[in-house]
């Protein structure tokens, strides 16, 4: 009797013949009325017949069924049946249980991310084939890959236990051994032979030779008669099924093969070599006349030049063209073969030619492509240590952020982000985000005096060479009636007088904040307005809608989807300071943290000069020539003064000097002569409070700094005055007339010290009284007075105050 056609199909089932996840397809069949049900261990669980289910799933489905020899039905109920392994788990050999454990740990990590939305399908190979290679040692081809991740999802059945062992055993695992136990030492030289492979589990097929050879060796020197080696034979037999069953694909393989091998090795000699296969001692050998060399420069160009690297393109153009091409007829021939499709290309030919194509690909794609295919010299950092070199670049990152267009609205850009990186530790130690899509030279000469205050001067700028070109491409607004500052060939020579170098990278992968930079960039992912490292390819869907959304004015306001420009600074000194603090792996940090390996690597015995007077012109923005006048240097920027001096400035008073400005940093003021010589530091002058009095810090500071500009000139007289004022002769006078006037002149000064006593006394007592509002008396003030009028205001004053209070 014909079996009963199931009337529907669970979603599990319908997961294991799609080999797709349960989720996903009750996901997809969510809109989809069921119609019946069926019962799973008891249940009643929803069931979809198979003409509901859609286009695709029908499609992928009769594929699978008529590739396995099944009808429709059959296929999906055979889905249903839980499968078992051929032998129970816990008489399969250890050896195939070790090898189910590896299989396991290669596949759990990729089996986890078959439901990962973020990834592509290509993402999912790529990370799957890396798990496999760091779980077993080796690679294995995609296809392979696939057909165990399919075997797999098939065995679990849409339950999603993919820790289960047996999930992951051979289609054939060995049994245990049950007969008599083999002594452990009784083939210890098979078992050294065995653990001398570079992998015991998966030997090469050479080390298998070796491995068959001792044995046979063993054999045939411990047996004497036939009756021992018919024993030992036997025993030997069940030793290799256990201990090495990949040596046969079953128990029943293995002991065929040591009857085969050993008769071959026997008849050649006993050596392992005669038990290599002949074809593959062959392999690599030509056996058919070769193609002619030009044949193969003609085809390697012509795929190269016309048909972008496509090899099944060339070939079908010069089959073509016959004759024309210039091929010999034997060429013709090989290129004419299409048996199969018309993308099959001979399989020596291919072999031969396709290399070549690939190698001579990046000469036809210019100075980049070249750059990235040619061979690279690894550095050393560990002789270096922290600020000995300084590496810049620039980059535009994959997040766009608003800010207003000026007509009302706002305008979506990635900007231009500098990044200034310690080369020994990988740390970021200045950055630098403008909007703009392109930066000029104050950005870096900023970058560059930020890095210099915080953290002194570095031993070696390493820059892109062209930085400083693009720099100069656009013109910086200076201040009205400035100058800009030093140019770039200038500044580099000053630079080099105060003992900093300067590098230039010529290639991207020279330069070690480029790979730092796309560290950051993976850190981006997730972040509002992400648009992909190729945002041709990868921009997300959600984030090509947000940006129309904004274009065309379907929303409010663009906050609700992008970052604003001082959002995203914020958001970006912390993506930089999360990188800064996280352990980075590879030989250069060794699982430190940029933050941590800059401060170990910091040269204690020897640090960075502080940056001073004579390199503070180097990278200031704009310079003006200004008088040094009776009140020190100022000038006036929009509605702001700015007043320098100090003592330094005094010696200058009356001359013209330069002075370097740099808006970013205006508390210091850089001056020089005309001749950009003798430079020095000036600290800016700040207003005081109309009432400060002595006492006040601020007051203090000021009056010293107006003091010492002033010191100069006063020193200055006193040492001309006493160089060129009249000298006289001495009188000479007896001993009464000379006491006399000694006694004169104490009188005069007693009456001095007097009268300035005197005069100290009222000027407190004017200020006691005139607190009050009182007059001072016109008798003459007694000291008790005095103190009696300085305590009534001052408690008057704190009657005021707590009045207000």
């Amino acid at each position: 009797m014909n079996k009963p056609v199931p009337t529907g199909y669970t979603s599990s089932q319908i997961a294991v013949a799609l080999r797709i996840s349960k989720r996903t397809v009750r996901e997809t069949l969510a809109a989809i009325e069921t119609g019946t049900t069926v019962f799973v261990r008891g249940k009643e669980t929803a069931a979809w017949a198979f003409d509901v289910l859609p286009e695709d799933y029908r499609a992928k489905i009769v594929t699978r069924a008529r590739a396995n020899g099944q009808t429709i039905a059959d296929y999906l109920t055979s889905c249903a049946v839980e499968w078992q392994p051929p032998v129970p788990l816990q008489e399969v050999a250890e050896s195939h249980l070790t090898e189910a454990k590896r299989l396991r740990a290669a596949l759990l990590p990729a089996l986890a991310r078959i439901n990962a939305v973020t990834l592509t399908v290509a993402d999912r190979v790529r990370l799957g084939l890396a798990d496999y290679k760091s779980a077993v040692g080796h690679e294995i081809g995609e296809r392979h890959w696939r057909r165990l991740m399919d075997r797999t999802l098939c065995r679990d059945g849409g339950e999603h236990e993919f820790s289960r062992l047996e999930l992951y055993l051979s289609d054939s695992p060995a049994r245990k051994q049950t007969g008599a136990a083999v002594s452990p030492g009784e083939f210890q030289e098979i078992v050294d032979a065995i653990e001398a492979c570079a992998d015991p589990l998966a030997p090469t097929k050479q080390e298998r030779a070796a491995i068959w050879a001792t044995a046979f060796e063993f054999l045939t020197s411990a047996a004497k008669t036939p009756r021992e080696q018919k024993t030992l034979r036997r025993a030997l037999v069940g030793f290799l099924i256990e201990r090495a069953p990949w040596l046969g694909k079953n128990p029943k393989a293995v002991r065929d093969n040591f009857y085969l091998k050993f008769e071959k090795w026997d008849t050649g000699g006993r050596t392992s070599a005669a038990l290599i296969d002949g074809r593959e001692a062959k392999l690599g050998q030509p056996v058919a006349d070769p193609i002619p060399q030009d044949d193969l420069d003609r085809i390697i160009w012509h795929a190269s030049a016309n048909c972008g690297g496509r090899l099944a393109q060339a070939k079908r153009d010069l089959a073509e063209q016959g004759a024309r091409s210039g091929l010999t007829q034997g060429t013709l021939e090989l290129l004419a073969d299409s048996s199969r499709s018309k993308s099959y290309v001979n399989r020596r030919l291919a072999s031969t030619v396709a290399p070549e194509v690939k190698m001579i690909a990046p000469h036809r794609l210019g100075k980049k492509a070249i750059d990235d295919s040619i061979a690279h010299v690894e550095r050393d950092y560990s002789k270096l240590v922290s600020m000995q070199v300084v590496n810049a670049d620039d980059f535009t990152f994959p997040v766009y952020f608003y800010v207003p267009d000026g007509n009302g609205w706002y305008t979506l850009t990635r900007g231009q982000c500098l990044l200034m990186l310690d080369v020994r530790s990988w740390k970021i130690i200045a950055w630098s985000l403008q909007p703009e899509r392109n930066y000029n030279s104050i950005v870096i000469r900023t970058l560059m005096n930020r890095v210099c205050a915080t953290w002194g001067l570095p031993g070696t700028w390493y820059f892109e060479r062209g930085i400083w070109l693009k720099s100069k491409l656009v013109n910086s607004d200076a201040i009205a009636g400035w100058n800009d500052g030093l140019s770039w060939s200038a500044a580099r020579v000053g630079w080099e007088q105060v003992g900093v170098g300067f590098r230039h990278a010529i290639r991207a992968r020279t330069k070690p904040v480029e790979r730092v930079g796309g560290l950051l960039q993976c850190l981006m992912e997730g972040e509002r307005g992400y648009c992909g490292r190729d945002e041709r390819r990868d921009c997300p869907a959600r984030t090509k809608q947000a940006m129309d959304d904004v274009k065309f004015h379907r929303v409010n306001h663009p906050g609700e989807l992008f970052y604003s420009f001082d959002e995203w600074e914020t958001r970006l000194a912390g993506l930089i300071d999360r990188y800064n603090s996280s352990t980075q792996d590879g030989q250069t940090l060794n699982g430190l943290t940029p933050d941590a390996a800059f401060e170990e690597f910091w040269p204690k015995a020897n640090p960075p000069a502080r940056m001073d007077a004579s390199c503070w012109h180097l990278v200031a923005h704009f310079v003006k020539e200004l008088p040094v006048t009776v009140n020190g240097i100022s000038f006036t920027v929009g509605r702001e003064k700015y007043v320098y001096r100090n003592e330094r400035t005094g010696k200058d008073r009356g001359k013209t000097v330069l002075a370097w400005f740099d808006p970013e940093c205006p508390e210091l003021l850089c001056v020089t002569d005309l001749n950009r010589k003798n430079s020095y530091l000036v600290e800016r002058s700040m207003k005081v409070d109309f009432l400060a009095e002595a006492g006040d810090p601020n007051f203090e500071r000021e009056i010293g700094r107006a003091a010492s500009h002033s010191k100069y000139p006063k020193a200055r007289f006193h040492t001309l005055k006493a160089k060129f004022e009249p000298t006289f002769r001495r009188n000479l006078v007896d001993a009464q007339t000379a006491g006399l006037a000694q006694d004169i002149q104490a009188q005069r000064d007693t009456k001095i010290a007097e009268q300035k006593a005197e005069g100290a006394k009222l000027t407190k007592a004017r200020k006691a009284y005139g607190k009050l509002g009182m007059a001072i008396p016109t008798t003459r003030v007694r000291p008790e007075q005095v103190e009696a009028a300085a305590e009534l205001s001052r408690l008057l004053n704190s009657d005021e105050a707590e009045e207000i209070k």
